[in-house]
């Protein structure tokens, strides 16, 4: 398959991540870069080798003709920098959050949907491997079926963006209605319905303030007719970690992304003095096989 041509706009901090993953596919060849701050695009252009950068996105698309553009600005720009893009016929890969509301979100996928191109939210946490593995294990019956789904994320503030996000009033990220949740939250949103597949879940939440003057703290109950799932968004605990649990009929499986495991703790009708030795037995071998195969 011949590669695809990548342009990218939006030169900050994750467009690093975006850069990286084309160039490591092999699948892609990036032509441009963009940025409406030059010193931006030009660093990056430099730092990945490519050939040309951008200050006018327009001009960008014009004389580049990218088959797909990664959007990675802030979302405000989302929505229109994707109705050029399509327009100029390249499909678009567009950071999370992917809209900053529903109804922007639809226009975007009926913009695509006019010019025949496709469009992508920037979920990827759900191609990750430890989350492919649990969910072939999940299709494949290892806990029966699935009932509830709790995720579990801890964020540093403290780190170079929480602190960069924390310390300006007017950050992009404190400008969004849903503030650091709606930045922060949708991978996790993400795996959760992909187990929920209600058209309209019953949703409930409830969030606080830690140690800043915006709401830190999140917990997120959303009840399916069959399946219901928890998200714990927490800013205290080190280190900053996301697992997430899966519940069935007949067991559990635990998705730890740092460590990119997966472990299955199944349902068991042995004594429980049997079962305190078994089940350390079981997971140790677990642990033993992903030690492997990270190493590897």
């Amino acid at each position: 398959m011949p590669a695809l041509t990548v342009a990218l706009v939006g030169c900050g901090q994750i467009a690093d991540a975006h850069l990286q993953a084309a160039r490591r596919s092999g699948l892609a060849t990036i032509a441009a870069v963009c940025d409406r701050t030059p010193d931006l695009a030009r660093q990056a252009a430099v730092r990945f080798g490519v050939p040309r950068w951008y200050s006018d996105f327009d001009r960008m698309l014009d004389q580049t003709r990218p088959d797909v553009v990664h959007i990675a600005t802030p979302p405000a720009a989302h929505r229109p920098l994707l109705e050029r893009a399509v327009s100029a016929g390249a499909h678009a890969y567009v950071e999370k959050p992917f809209a900053l509301c529903a109804a922007d979100a639809g226009q975007m996928l009926a913009a695509a949907a006019a010019h025949n191109r496709l469009v992508c939210a920037g979920h990827d946490r759900l191609f990750d491997p430890a989350w492919v593995e649990c969910r072939e294990r999940m299709q494949g019956g290892d806990i029966g079926t699935v009932t509830h789904a709790e995720v579990f994320q801890a964020y540093d503030l403290e780190g170079p963006y929480g602190r960069l996000l924390a310390n300006d009033d007017h950050h992009w990220v404190r400008q969004l209605r849903g503030g650091l949740f709606q930045n922060a939250i949708p991978h996790g949103l993400a795996t959760v319905l992909e187990l929920i597949p209600d058209e309209r879940p019953v949703v409930s939440a409830t969030s606080w303030k830690r140690e800043y003057e915006f709401d830190t703290e999140l917990q997120l109950l959303i009840r399916g007719a069959r399946t219901s799932a928890t998200l714990t968004f927490v800013t205290g605990p080190r280190p900053a970690a996301t697992y997430v649990r899966v519940h069935g009929g007949g067991g559990w499986l635990e998705v730890d992304f740092e460590a990119r495991a997966v472990r299955l703790r199944a349902s068991s009708s042995l004594p429980s003095l049997v079962a305190k030795v078994h089940a350390p037995w079981t997971s140790g071998i677990q642990s033993a096989r992903t030690l492997t195969r990270n190493a590897v």
